[in-house]
């Protein structure tokens, strides 16, 4: 009988053990009950929120319960035993501090009355990128980031605030470390430390006629006062077609084309391709960053190495991406800054004709339009991609992938040197000088013998070259100050860009049947060796003033912030021609009783 006792005392304490609750309320600093707030058992999928008054109850016993709320910093509370654990939450009014890069300069989130959107390190960190405009995927609302080929190195279209023009480009401009681009595809993800977007007119009218797309401002990381750090990178990944678009197999195709067009089909052609299978692939990308940064009180530097490649499913698309940064910061004196930033890349690219037109051209197309019984090769031995029998001209997808030679090669360096000097308590100085020198290379060579394109124009070869120069200076004065509740800020500047672009082109034809033959007479040119040149200045001049104030008497609180801004262009290609931009936003924080 004691020992049925004893068990049953036991069966009642696990009882009890396994029903044990935790129960309290969560409010603000206020007193106030927060509805909704989440209460979760740290390392499980056990939770819950709070009611209408602001209370939960919870079934745990032991382990850390995690308090978190919209706008509140996180709170972790170990059990302990505890049946009831009341939380007050504490606002986290340190985002309403943090500093926003924005048109020449910073600011407090709290004094933002713009459209701006910040992307930090941690959304960009640990996300397989190739491209820097990648990093805005998803992060922003309203911005709409579309790659339109998924071939490895392809462009990246990013619309900011929509579809402004039909014959202009709809890019945003980029400014990387103060200096303005309209490419970033050489940007190596990994050096960015924060994005930030400025999407309405107001916010981005700061730099003129070029924000009309909005502007994507973009800083890298620099190095820290402190204990130097190494820091390696590498991640790799593999991609393949999921699913293929089903085609007709030789039967089937026999059968149609009997019904179109009778007697048109050869019967003893009884061969079957996968075009699908001959086409897609295995696609590949690797990376690799090695990275130093540090410094000590005076001078601060980061340098990085990157090594991009990348491997498309549609053989031989890839592209490899070589990039190596440098980034230095040192305090002269007292009053005088010095900083450079300098990115060198060099990117290498074979592309393959996707979709070379709106007919069936192209490896995509021709793989759903290419009749089944071809072979890759014909049957004769000779080493010819097999033509389309229904139309010579449209090549079997191989040909088109394996058809003609072609190489794109780009060097680009990019990069500032910058000083600021200030000459009293705040009032600053600072002037900015950046480079943007890009070389573009792209041979195309189609032999006269495998492809019937190639035997039509007894062989084609097409070389083009193309160098920018853009070289800017940029001047700017900027006092800050303080009186009271109320601050306000002046900036006031001068901006001269210079932009040269150079391009040669060079094709011809009629090349030696054997490419290892030396040809009895050279190549006939298909067309005369064009050479053209082109430059612009663009000169700018700049205003901003940043006003804010505030009445915190013994009536309600109440702040305002009315921050303009001007500017005007000048641009000299051919003709010169001036044009201003002016904008201004307010805000209004609280309220004020009139009195009359």
């Amino acid at each position: 009988m004691a020992r049925l006792f004893t068990l049953a005392i036991c069966f009642f304490c696990a009882a009890m053990t396994a029903n044990a609750q935790v129960t309290g309320t969560v409010t603000d600093a206020a007193g106030e009950p927060l509805i909704g707030a989440t209460i979760a058992l740290k390392g499980t999928l056990d939770g819950t929120i709070t009611e209408v008054d602001g209370t939960y109850s919870l079934d745990a016993k032991q382990g850390i319960l995690v308090f978190s709320f919209t706008g509140y910093a996180t709170q972790e509370i170990p059990i302990e035993g505890k049946t009831r654990i009341d939380v007050v939450m504490q606002p986290t009014s340190y985002l309403l501090s943090d500093v926003v890069v924005i048109g020449y300069g910073t600011q407090k989130k709290a004094d933002l009355t713009t459209a701006v959107v910040v992307i930090d390190e941690a959304s960009i960190k640990n996300r397989p990128m190739a491209s820097a405009a990648e990093a805005l995927q998803g992060k922003a609302a309203g911005v709409q980031v579309v790659q339109p080929s998924g071939k490895p190195g392809g462009d990246i279209s990013v619309r900011v605030r929509g579809a402004t023009s039909v014959l202009a480009g709809n890019e945003p401009l980029y400014v990387v470390d103060g200096v303005p681009t309209t490419d970033i595809r050489g940007l190596n993800p990994n050096d960015i430390a924060s994005m930030t977007i400025l999407k309405d007119a107001s916010s981005a009218a700061i730099y003129g006629a070029r924000a009309a797309n909005g502007v994507v401002i973009i800083t890298t990381k620099r190095g820290k006062e402190g204990k130097s750090t190494v820091t390696f990178n590498a991640y790799g990944g593999a991609s393949n077609l999921r699913k293929t678009v089903e085609t007709l197999n030789t039967k089937q195709y026999r059968d149609l084309i009997n019904e179109i067009l009778p007697g048109a089909y050869d019967p003893s052609k009884t061969g079957y391709t996968d075009w699908s299978d001959e086409v897609f692939g295995i696609g590949k990308i690797q990376s690799y960053q090695l990275a130093f940064a540090g410094g000590t009180e005076k001078t601060r530097y980061m340098f990085s190495g990157n090594y991009l490649n990348q491997e498309g499913i549609v053989a031989p698309a890839k592209f490899n991406r070589y990039s190596m940064r440098l980034n230095l910061d040192n305090q002269v004196n007292r009053w005088l800054n010095v900083g450079t930033s300098i990115n060198l890349l060099r990117s290498v690219s074979e592309d393959t004709p996707d979709n070379a037109s709106s007919g069936r051209g192209g490896v995509i197309m021709s793989a759903l339009n290419t009749p089944p019984f071809l072979s890759i090769y014909k049957n004769d031995g000779s080493g010819q991609y097999d033509p389309n029998p229904f139309q010579a001209s449209w090549e079997n997808p191989i040909a088109y992938m394996f058809g003609a030679d072609q190489q794109s090669t780009d060097t680009r360096i990019f990069g500032n040197v910058n000083a600021e000097a200030t000459i009293f308590k705040g009032f600053t100085l600072k002037t900015n000088y950046g480079v943007d020198l890009n070389s573009h290379q792209w041979d195309y060579y189609l032999d006269p013998f495998r492809t019937n394109y190639g035997r039509i124009q007894r062989g084609l070869g097409q070389a083009d070259k193309s160098n920018t120069n853009a070289w800017l200076w940029e001047n700017t004065a900027n006092y800050t100050n303080t009186i009271g509740d109320s601050k306000f800020s002046l900036l006031v500047g001068s901006s001269v860009q210079k932009s040269r672009w150079g391009n040669s082109y060079l094709s011809g034809f009629d090349f030696p049947p054997i490419p290892w033959l030396p040809p009895s007479t050279p190549p006939t040119p298909l067309l005369a060796p064009p050479t053209c040149r082109s430059g612009r200045w663009l000169h700018s001049l700049a205003a901003s003033r940043m006003t804010t104030w505030a009445n915190t008497s013994s009536r309600p609180p109440c702040a305002g912030m009315v921050p303009p801004s001007w500017r005007t262009n000048g641009a000299r290609s051919p003709r010169s021609r001036w044009a201003g931009v002016f904008r201004q936003s307010r805000s209004w924080l609280g309220w004020t009783p009139s009195t009359i």
